[in-house]
């Protein structure tokens, strides 16, 4: 029993070590989102599961099983009762009992889930103070302005591409992005020389309107509960210079659309905040569905019209 145990505990130690070198540190967020079958049809949940099982076997476990059971055959062959490690008699004592051994795993088996597990957020970074740059007087535009469409994709990865690309699945669920991605009159930003890959996200850039701040920012803001102890006109820092309010100096029109409510994720304060005024935001009201998400299918049809009617407008500069 007591080798059973430690074995098991020795297994919890092994998945929290892949966890952490695979995806880093874990939040509640990430917990539902990983137990969300609705995301993607069974069959590819499946072969997803298997091919992270798979990795987690052949890199972590069975690494982790053969040294547990070589360190508990030779503690129970060699120390079969007890191990002194100091003792100072009457006043100290410390020994090692063969029982002991499995609540050691446990111990380390806690410690490891508690690393892993959101760890604590009041920490002193210089990242944006090395990173950030401010834009008020960096940006210049060419005599004849280009319009600018910006396409956010929620919840997309790069493990949707093909394993030949470096994604996660034999045959690719986004082959038309791949194929964007190779083509050599295009930029690709990626981590992953020759494949598919993107920037490394940040916690406080992984929910809907952090996402959408960063990326025309080029900053973060606080954790999704942040967002609720904040008024909604202060949350964005409307002070900052971001992309729409520099394309709005420079004489563009700035139109937002998506498809969810104004308020939802407090989406809509993102671009209110940063020169989009309310009338410019298309939301899902304006598309005339009221259910909390409109399918993608009718949000690129809603935007392509709206494309074509800002093109009909002559001497006019778009962002969208």
């Amino acid at each position: 029993m007591n080798f059973a145990m430690i074995q098991f505990y020795s297994l919890g130690i092994s998945i929290c070590k892949y966890i952490f070198r695979v995806y880093g540190v874990i939040t509640m967020n990430n917990i539902a989102i990983a137990f969300d079958k609705g995301s993607l049809n069974a069959k590819l949940n499946l072969l997803q599961y298997k091919s992270i099982i798979y990795n987690f076997i052949t890199s972590t476990g069975i690494q982790c099983f053969i040294i547990t059971s070589l360190l508990c055959y030779l503690i129970y062959k060699y120390f079969p009762l007890k191990v002194i490690f100091f003792e100072l008699k009457p006043f100290f004592s410390f020994t090692l009992k063969t029982h002991h051994i499995k609540f050691i795993y446990l111990l380390t088996f806690i410690s490891m889930l508690i690393t892993i597990y959101k760890p604590t957020e009041v920490s002193e970074s210089d990242f944006m103070q090395l990173n950030y740059v401010n834009p008020k007087d960096l940006v210049t535009f060419p005599g004849e302005k280009r319009n600018i469409i910006y396409l956010f994709l929620e919840s997309m990865e790069s493990t949707f591409a093909s394993k030949q690309s470096g994604g996660l699945f034999e045959q690719s669920l986004i082959p038309n992005l791949e194929k964007l991605a190779k083509d050599k009159e295009n930029i690709h930003f990626t981590h992953k020389e020759g494949f598919f890959g993107g920037p490394k996200q940040m916690e406080r850039m992984s929910y809907t309107a952090g996402a959408s701040y960063s990326m025309i920012c080029g900053n973060y803001i606080g954790t999704p509960g942040f967002m609720t102890t904040e008024e909604n006109e202060k949350i964005f820092h409307p002070q900052l210079t971001c992309l729409p309010d520099i394309t709005k100096k420079f004489g563009y029109n700035n139109i937002a659309i998506y498809g969810t409510q104004w308020s939802s994720c407090k989406q809509g304060y993102v671009f209110t905040s940063h020169s989009i005024p309310y009338q410019n935001i298309i939301d899902s009201y304006a598309i005339n569905k009221t259910d909390v998400w409109v399918r993608d299918f009718l949000m690129f049809e809603k935007a392509k019209k709206k494309i074509w009617n800002c093109r009909k407008k002559k001497n006019h500069s778009w962002q969208l």
